[in-house]
């Protein structure tokens, strides 16, 4: 018989939630009843039912010509195809049948997998970064190490030779180290990163309060990724 596919793990949700939306509202809400007769809080009656099903993955996958929507939709794409047998149990069938079609399709996946190293390369030529960065740091999990390295040190200069706080591509930062491989990242980088947040968090002490929040969590995905390296 088929061999049984394992089920989707922690880790597996964590490299697609930047990417991917999980339809939790089309289920309808399930009855309650009062617990001992209280007129206090309420649980649901399958509140401890076992095996129920995961939410479903909602993905839409490229056009039939190929053409990807976004850059969100190519995080997605890729993610999926990283983890397509453990996360088999939660997909809809659209987002199964196109998994089944790429994986034979050799020339596909490596166009797509070119398509987010010239994200990167179209970033890094681009003058104006603005809100894009925060665009590009979804496509940490799916990049090839050399993109990624490409892109933090793109983003990491940004920030150290700005005069000003630059926002966009702080919480860019932050988002490509909490969605990075922990092998792409050695503790000489997170040091460095560490010291440059700390030194600009020293420094907005007489800014809007909104800056200080987003060093503080940019600083906090920091030391979790520091966690996190070997």
């Amino acid at each position: 018989g088929n061999a049984e596919q394992p089920s989707p793990t922690t880790s597996d949700f964590k490299s697609i939630k930047n990417a991917l939306n999980t339809d939790n509202g089309q289920s309808p809400t399930p009855s309650r009843q009062p617990i001992l007769g209280s007129s206090g809080p309420m649980l649901p009656l399958d509140f401890f039912t076992e095996n129920v099903n995961p939410p479903a993955i909602v993905f839409s996958p490229p056009q039939a010509d190929g053409r990807v929507d976004d850059i969100r939709q190519l995080a997605a794409c890729l993610c999926l195809l990283r983890s397509s047998h453990s996360l088999n149990d939660v997909l809809e069938p659209t987002a199964r049948n196109w998994i089944q079609d790429v994986e034979n399709d050799s020339d596909e996946q490596e166009r797509l997998k070119a398509l987010a190293t010239d994200v990167v390369k179209e970033y890094v030529r681009d003058e104006l970064k603005d809100a894009k960065v925060i665009e590009v740091a979804c496509l940490a999990p799916v990049l090839e190490k050399d993109d990624f390295r490409c892109l933090l040190r793109q983003l990491f200069t940004g920030i150290d030779q700005s005069d000003l706080l630059d926002v966009p591509q702080l919480q860019g930062l932050a988002d490509l180290i909490r969605g990075a491989d922990p092998d792409y990242l050695d503790s000489d980088d997170l040091v460095k990163i560490l010291e440059l947040f700390s030194a600009r968090l020293t420094n907005t002490h007489i800014q809007s309060t909104s800056y200080v929040y987003q060093l503080t969590i940019a600083i906090s995905h920091v030391l979790d990724a520091m966690a996190d390296t070997k």
